[in-house]
This record gives structure tokens, sequence and C-alpha cells, in this order.
């Protein structure tokens, strides 16, 4: 048997390898787009040389550079989002934050400076005293009552004040008061607080009873007049500035002045209903009348009965002695006419 040989025709159309020619397919493409690779780089190499000549390194190293910068500040963004903005707000609005920082304390001091020359126990207050006491006006008059409330102690006791006066002057309380006296008069003109008309306003505390308070307010509330806020329950918040001396309608001259604590501020009403001053149960003055209107009664009847029992007595008394008077001085006659009788008989 004869061994029979097959050679292959790789240029032969119809008796080449398939699998022959998709290899050479296959490497033809693949050196072509190598090719094409090449060119592209080449080429942009070519224009960033041309456009800044030597400088084409420093150029690619300085977008390397910005592209490491971007991804920084990308990394920076996503992390810390909240840092970014506070720290650009802080940067502009910090000077005006400072300033008013210095501002608030240097008023605090100079209001503290005030307050140590006020006096307590006095019946006016003093030259020396005013500017505490404008201050005060203007810091109420710029704030309304709600934030002043809220910043307030609430409640404090009246003998807080009264015995420890100087450590709670300048003190922000709230207290609720029982309105007794309202009075309405003009502010000086040119005063620094810039306000028309004060209010002067008087009461008591459930907590005081009758230990009166008195209050200066440069508004009252909306509606409200010095009539209609009488006989009400309203709360007021303010600055303690003295023990305020003052004479009850009773006090005699040489009396001395009681005191009730000075408030600053403002006021406000309340959902309480009026406060009405409870009258005297005055049946049990009647009752007590009545009882001692009979015992009177009965007292001076029997003073006259027995009154009149002892001119009656008086007069049988009399009547029946001046009969035996009588009867006596009639005697010796008797006698005399019986010795002439006897005298008589015997003749």
């Amino acid at each position: 048997m004869t061994r029979s040989t097959c050679t292959i025709d790789f240029f032969h159309p119809q008796r080449g390898s398939w699998r022959f020619y998709s290899l050479w397919l296959l490497v033809f493409v693949s050196l072509f787009f190598d090719n094409c690779g090449s060119y592209r780089s080449s080429s942009f190499a070519s224009d960033v040389v041309a456009t800044d000549g030597t400088r084409g390194g420093e150029a690619k190293a300085q977008e390397e550079s910005t592209n490491k910068n971007i991804a920084l500040a990308n990394d920076d963004a996503t992390t810390n989002d909240a840092v970014a903005p506070l720290k650009s707000v802080d940067q502009t609005t910090s000077p005006p934050v400072e300033e008013e920082v210095i501002d608030k304390e240097a008023s605090r001091i100079e209001l503290e400076e005030w307050l140590s020359v006020v006096t307590d126990n006095t019946l006016e207050l003093h030259k020396r005293e005013m500017p505490a006491y404008w201050r005060l006006i203007s810091l109420a008059k710029n704030e309304s009552f709600e934030s002043l409330t809220l910043r307030a102690r609430k409640s404090p006791a009246f003998s807080e004040f009264y015995l420890a006066a100087p450590k709670h002057r300048g003190e922000l309380v709230s207290l609720d008061v029982n309105i007794r006296r309202v009075l309405k008069y003009p502010a000086s003109e040119g005063n620094p607080a810039n306000v028309d008309n004060l209010y002067e306003i008087w009461g008591w505390t459930n907590q005081a009873k009758s230990w009166l308070y008195v209050f200066v307010t440069p508004e009252l509330p909306e509606g409200m007049d010095e009539n209609t806020l009488l006989n009400r329950t309203a709360t007021f918040t303010g600055f303690f500035l003295k023990l305020q001396g003052y004479h009850s309608g009773m006090a005699r001259q040489n009396n001395q002045p009681l005191v009730a604590p000075l408030l600053i501020g403002r006021i406000g009403l309340t959902n309480a209903p009026e406060v009405r001053t409870p009258r005297p149960n005055l049946q049990v003055y009647y009752i007590m009348f009545a009882v001692l209107g009979i015992f009177g009664l009965s007292y001076l009847t029997k003073y006259l009965v027995s009154r009149q029992q002892k001119r009656v007595q008086s007069r049988t008394g009399s009547t029946a002695n001046s009969s035996s008077d009588g009867g006596e001085k009639f005697d010796w006659i008797d006698s005399v006419d019986r010795e002439s009788d006897q005298s008589k008989n015997r003749d």
C-alpha cells in the first residue's frame, strides 16, 4: 500500500485552510489598531510641542496636579459637606459678632456701675439713680414681653428682695400680680429711652399678700388702659431696681415708710378671671349687733324696773313713818284726857 502525502497550498483559494486565513486576518487587524493608536499619541505630542514649545512636559505635569487637586477637593466635599459653608459664614460674619459681643459687654459693665449707686428705702428717685432707671426702661422697650419672660426667673419670694436687695439688683424676674392701682404720667422731655408716657402699677402677689410691689412700664397691653387694667391678674416681667419707700393711706406724720420692690419691664395679661376684693360676711356682724342689742335692752329694762321699785319702796316707807309719827304726837292728849276724867270721878 502506498502512502499518500497531502500538501496545502496556502495561496490557493480553494485548497487553503480557512483557519490559516483567519489567523492572518486577526494579525492584520491587531497591527492596524496598534498603528492607529501610536499615530494618535504622536500627533497629540506634536500638538503640545507646537503650542507650548519646550514646556509641553510642564503643562502635562500641571494638568496632572490640577486633576489631583480637583480629586482632593471632591473628596473633601463628599466627606465634610457641612464644614465649608460654616467656615465661609464664620469668615464673613466673625467681625460683626465680635463687635456685638464687645458692645454688650461694655453695656453690661456700664449698667453695673450705674446700679451700684442705687439706694433703697427712699421715697423718691435720686438724680444719681436716673441713668440706671432709663437704661432699664430702654431694655424693656426694645424687647418683647415673651422674650423677656423666657429669660426671667419665675415667682421669686418677697423676702429675697427685702433681705438682700443689692444682691438681686438688675435681676430679671417674672411675677403674677393682682393689680390694684394704675397711674399714667408723662415722661420727661428728651429722656434717653425716647418714651412719651410711663405707667406706674401697684399690686400684690399671692405669696406676698399685703406686701405691695410697684412696676414701671413704657407700654400697656394692647387694648388696655389704666382703668380697664384695675382688679385684674397680670404677669409682670422686669428688672429689679430698688426697694421703693412709700406711705400708706393711714400712716401718721412720724411713721417710718413701708417698702415695695420696684421693677421695670413689661406687663402681659393672663387668662385668669378678674380679681375682686373679698367682702366681709355682714351677717356675722348683724348677728353680733342683734345679740348685743338684746343684752343691752334686757339690762336697761332691769335697771329701770329696779329703779322704779326703789322709788315705790321709798314712798311707802315715808308714809308709814309719817303715820307712826302722828300717832305718837297725839298720845299725850289722850293721856291728859284720861287723867282729867279720873280726877272728876274722884270728886
